[in-house]
């Protein structure tokens, strides 16, 4: 979305009967980093699990682009659940939506014919994000960050106060060092550089 993208695991579930779910914390982390709002269904909808009891509802979704095995399916509703240990799960929806194969001898999917793989002309920014993290920042770049923050609201500061500092110039064969006013008289004429 908006250029950027996240690269992640996901489990390909013919037993879901769904089309798309995510977590939901990674979602929230997503809506915030891709800039792609989480919005309200129409109706709250009841999920049933493997023994079919209702064990929740879902009242959310969000749309994401999807790129698996170099295919691009764009806007994808994902669902937003709790699953736990996952990021993501392609229901059997999906699947029968694309007729899209699971091969698990070899590990792979089976694409037809009318879904070839799509060569990409801009490259996406793929983001460092890791689902399992509670937030991208790092405690060690984050201080770094920090530091270096304060550093340059300093030295913005010190700028527009119009402080000047005294230093000291070494000229170019080193024979002589003069000192800088802080402040230079106001009266003084400075003539015109000369020209050769």
């Amino acid at each position: 979305m908006n250029g950027l993208g996240v690269q992640t695991k996901s489990l390909a579930d013919t037993g879901a009967n769904g089309y798309l779910v995510i977590n939901k914390p990674f979602a929230i982390r997503l809506s915030k980093a891709l800039q792609s709002p989480i919005r309200k269904l129409p109706y709250s909808v009841p999920i049933r699990g493997f023994q079919r009891k209702i064990q929740g509802h879902v009242s959310e979704y969000i749309r994401l682009h999807l790129t698996v095995e170099g295919r691009r399916i764009y806007n994808c509703p994902f669902v937003l659940l709790d699953l736990g240990a996952q990021d993501v799960i392609i229901g059997k929806k999906l699947f029968s939506h694309f007729r899209i194969l699971l091969d698990s001898a070899k590990s792979r999917l089976v694409w037809p014919k009318e879904y070839p793989p799509i060569p990409s002309w801009s490259k996406e920014i793929t983001l460092p994000y890791h689902s399992r993290e509670t937030s991208i920042k790092h405690p060690a770049y984050q201080s770094d960050a920090n530091r270096r923050d304060f550093a340059i609201h300093r030295e913005d500061r010190r700028r527009a106060g119009g402080r000047s500092m005294e230093m000291k110039v070494i000229t170019s064969d080193y024979e002589e060092i003069t000192d800088t006013p802080s402040n230079p008289p106001q009266n003084q004429e400075v003539s015109p550089p000369l020209s050769y």
